[in-house]
């Protein structure tokens, strides 16, 4: 059972491998963005560019005298001419807070206007590189598993031991199906086929 949750597991992070280096060399060349209002005042957007995804997050308050929000639901999917995801500040702007590090960058912070109130963000952006990386550990020990029993059921069809590669072809106790092999003290069965 628990094999079959690694198997699964290894399988859909090496699916988001795939898409995330599909990503990754699609935003050198357009930035996609997608944005979702779930309730009035508040918008949040996930987008890829120059080889970044960013995530943000806007919550704004109006003074009593504005009636614009943002209508719930709106935002969609949108593609457009590749830019450069930057999110730097301007030196009027007021202190952040945040990290910004090998490419990492975590900002949040609040400003205010004349006819706003409130206006809180924060956002995150992260190297396309780091996530590719991070889902393609499980698939990469699925292969290395893969590997291991294949290169076994190998070696004992060649008279080895399935787990070091120690010869036993002249080792009566193991063939025949029982034994340990005197390298490692595995279980050793050698495949004899006629």
């Amino acid at each position: 059972m628990l094999r079959a949750i690694f198997h699964i597991a290894a399988v859909l992070s090496l699916l988001l491998f795939l898409l995330t280096v599909c990503f990754w060399a699609r935003s050198y060349y357009v930035t996609d963005t997608f944005m979702h209002s779930p309730r009035p005042m508040t918008a949040w957007s996930l987008a890829t560019g120059n080889g970044q995804v960013q995530w943000c997050q806007v919550t704004m308050e109006y003074d009593a005298t504005v009636t614009t929000t943002f209508p719930p639901g709106e935002g969609g999917w949108q593609t457009h001419e590749p830019r450069y995801v930057d999110l730097g500040r301007e030196p009027s702007d007021p202190p952040e807070r945040g990290i910004d590090w090998l490419g990492f960058q975590t900002c949040f912070g609040e400003q205010s206007y004349s006819y706003i109130k409130s206006y809180r963000y924060s956002f995150m952006i992260l190297p396309l590189w780091f996530i590719a990386m991070l889902t393609s550990i499980l698939p990469f020990f699925l292969l290395m598993s893969l590997i291991g029993v294949g290169r076994g059921r190998r070696w004992q069809r060649m008279g080895l031991c399935g787990t070091c590669g120690y010869d036993l072809r002249g080792n009566s106790a193991s063939t025949g199906g029982g034994g340990t092999c005197p390298e490692c003290g595995a279980h050793a069965t050698v495949i004899i086929h006629p």
